[in-house]
């Protein structure tokens, strides 16, 4: 069971990534990287995971600000969509 919520999790990930790709490709946001191998699990699954690192001094509030609307405008897109493997994430 636990390893089916960890696949569910690892699929809403890359599906949240895939849409702040093409946001950002098409000029409508920033590019968050993924990782498919965040880390294992103490079963050796992998994590899927994204990667924002915060790093430029001349990064303000509004970039902040645009970073964390686009993800929760992704969120969004991705929770209209189906349902993963029946389970909601």
């Amino acid at each position: 069971m636990a390893r089916d919520l960890l696949l569910a999790h690892n699929e809403y990930n890359r599906r949240v990534y895939q849409y702040l790709h093409a946001e950002a490709l098409a000029g409508r946001g920033v590019l968050v990287p993924m990782t498919e191998y965040y880390r294992p699990t103490d079963d050796h699954e992998p994590i899927v995971a994204l990667k924002v690192y915060v790093l430029s001094p001349f990064i303000d509030e509004r970039d902040v600000e645009l970073l964390v609307s686009k993800v929760l405008e992704a969120r969004r897109h991705v929770s209209d969509q189906r349902p993963l493997a029946g389970r909601h994430v």
